[in-house]
Formats: C-alpha cells, sequence, structure tokens
C-alpha cells in the first residue's frame, strides 16, 4: 500500500533529521527567531561552526494557518506559543531574538542595496535642482555605502537631561555647546579617567569669558559606566574648588589696590596661627611677581592676599560672582577657603 504524504509526516521527518543534526553538535545550538515586515523566520544555529542546522518556515506556516480573524493581541499570544513549541520540540531550552538573524539570509546585502539606490536617487533630485553639481554628485555615488550600524549619538548626555527636565515640552533645545570641541572633552575625559583608575571619574566645562557661554560640558568619564559612577554629573557635584579660585582672588586684590600683577610677594613657609599651608609640590620660589604666583598656582601668596582681602569679603565677592559657597556647619569662612577649603 503506497504511504500518503501529509504535512504531519513531513514534519516529523524534519524533526529527526534535526535531532541527528543537534547530536552531533559540541556545543548547544540556539534558536534565533527572526522577522520581516511580513514574513517570520526561525533557524537552528550551531554557533561552534556557524552553520544552519535546520530552518524552521514551518513556523511561519503554523502563524498563517491560525491567525485568520484574530485581533494583533492574539496573533502576538500565537507567536509566543509558537516560538515556545518549536524550542522544546528541538530540545532547545533559550530562544535568543537579535539581529543577527539577517545575516543568514543576505539581509544586510540587500538593505546596503536598497540604500544605495535611495542615495542615487535623492542626488539625482539635487542635481536636478541645482543644490549640488555634477562633479560633487559624482564623488557622493563613489562613497561606499556603510555596512555596519553606527553608534548612537550622546553627545554631552549629562548636559541633556538636565536641560530636558527643565524644559520638558520644549520641541527643541538650543544650546552653545561646540560640538567638535565636545567631542574631543569626553574623549580626553574617557583616557584621563582610564589612566586614574578604574573607578576614577573626571568632569570638564569650558566656557567661553567673554560672553559666559558654555562650550563644553562633561559630566563625567563615561555616562553608562557604572564602576565609575558615569551617571553622576560631575559639573553639578558638591566637591571643593581647589584652586579654580585664586583668578578671583588675585582680580580682587587689583580691584582694592592691594596689589598690580608685578607687585612682588614673599614665596615661604608662613603659618597663619594654627593654619600653616603648603605649596602643591613642597617648595617655595622667595620672591615672586603676583602674575608669576597666580600662573605657577602657589598657595602661600593666594593665602597672604586673602588675610589681606578678608575671608567675608571674599565670600562676598563670590556671593556677586553668582557662586553659593557652603561651608562646614555654622563655621566661619576661614583663610582655607582660598584653597578650596568649603
Amino acid at each position: 500500500m503506497k504511504k500518503t504524504k501529509t504535512p504531519h509526516a513531513a514534519r516529523i521527518r524534519r524533526h529527526r533529521r534535526v535531532r541527528r543534526k543537534l547530536s552531533g553538535t559540541a556545543e548547544r545550538p540556539r534558536l534565533a527567531v527572526f522577522r520581516s515586515l511580513k514574513h517570520i523566520y526561525a533557524q537552528v544555529i550551531d554557533d561552534s561552526s556557524g552553520h544552519t542546522l535546520a530552518a524552521a518556515s514551518d513556523l511561519e506556516a503554523d502563524l498563517r494557518s491560525q491567525r485568520d480573524g484574530k485581533n494583533k493581541a492574539q496573533v502576538a499570544e500565537l507567536v509566543g506559543e509558537a516560538i515556545a513549541r518549536k524550542a522544546l520540540e528541538r530540545g532547545i531550552k533559550s530562544v535568543v531574538f537579535d539581529r543577527g538573524g539577517f545575516k543568514y539570509h543576505g539581509r544586510v546585502k540587500a538593505l546596503a542595496e536598497a540604500a544605495r539606490k535611495a542615495r542615487g536617487r535623492v542626488l539625482d533630485r539635487a542635481l536636478a535642482v541645482g543644490i549640488i553639481d555634477a562633479e560633487t554628485a559624482q564623488a557622493a555615488r563613489r562613497e561606499q555605502v556603510p555596512q555596519s550600524r553606527r553608534p548612537f549619538p550622546s553627545l554631552a548626555p549629562h548636559l541633556a537631561d538636565r536641560l530636558r527636565a527643565r524644559t520638558p515640552d520644549a520641541p527643541q533645545i538650543i544650546t552653545t555647546i561646540d560640538s567638535s570641541l565636545q567631542a574631543k572633552l569626553e574623549d580626553l575625559a574617557r583616557h584621563a579617567a582610564m589612566s586614574a583608575g578604574p573607578q576614577s571619574s573626571v568632569g570638564l566645562m569650558v566656557a567661553d569669558h567673554r560672553n559666559g557661554e558654555v562650550l563644553a560640558s562633561v559630566g563625567s568619564a563615561g555616562y553608562a559606566a557604572d564602576a565609575r559612577q558615569g551617571y553622576v554629573d560631575m559639573t553639578q557635584a558638591s566637591r571643593s574648588p581647589g584652586s579654580t579660585l585664586k583668578p578671583l582672588i588675585y582680580g580682587l586684590a587689583f580691584d582694592l589696590g592691594l596689589g598690580h600683577p608685578d607687585t612682588l610677594i614673599q614665596d615661604r613657609p608662613t603659618a597663619f596661627g594654627a593654619y600653616v599651608p603648603q605649596n602643591f609640590d613642597g617648595h617655595f620660589r622667595g620672591p615672586v611677581r603676583l602674575r608669576g604666583a597666580l600662573q605657577q598656582s602657589l598657595n602661600i601668596p593666594a593665602v597672604k592676599l586673602t588675610d589681606a582681602i578678608g575671608p567675608a569679603r571674599l565670600i562676598g565677592a563670590m556671593g556677586r560672582a553668582g557662586v553659593t559657597p557652603r561651608l562646614p556647619g555654622d563655621a566661619p569662612p576661614g583663610l582655607a577657603i582660598a584653597l578650596g577649603g568649603l
């Protein structure tokens, strides 16, 4: 008696072939499930060899036979059930969803060709209306079509988050950030943090002193670097200003007539009561002009000028400049504020 070929029998034979192939693999294969606009594909892939062991086109057939008259929610449920069933049939415990499946069907090549044709149409239109000349169009056609995805741009993410939170309904936010400078400084911060240690971070801000416009704002060494707490915006975090107050101290001293850039000041060991500041390198220069003391960021001259100005007056000048200093507890301002003791 002649055997009748049925879809069920064909499916059983196919599953037996899959089991034979699976038994000969060194590593556990995976089921890759992916979809296009109209079709759903599934393949059993041996990662150790890169070979496709079986293509489960019956998954699409199963869904096509069941989706008639179903709404989107029901079809979505059927998709989940079908994936689970096929995984169980193949003895695979995990289902991997990724875009990698496209490479097994030549989708990347097809998309690149479509992109090349679309680019050609745009160039033809631009040339026809006079936006570009023939030489520019020809040069553009010679450019190679990208074969991989470009990383999503993420310049100044901390600043972007802050501005978006401030104006959540704004359709567009205009900044003064220089994108080229921002990209260079983010790269610089990333390399500096790597040199400093695995848990170090860096914050940078560049402003135009003529108008106060912020040209670059680097909040950390990496927005997604959890080990460095990269989500913390270092430009907004409370921390010691260090030597950044020295230009303000010297400028205030000049305004008060306590000296000028060529005034000599002694850079030598000096005690201010119990406070005995040191230079960062432990050395002293002796007599030095104020301009040189500021250029070398010497600590002793800065503290001497703060003593002459008065810490309270310096705090007032900082307030007028838009800075709100935070002093520990109710302690009065002391000479240490000259070196960032805030």
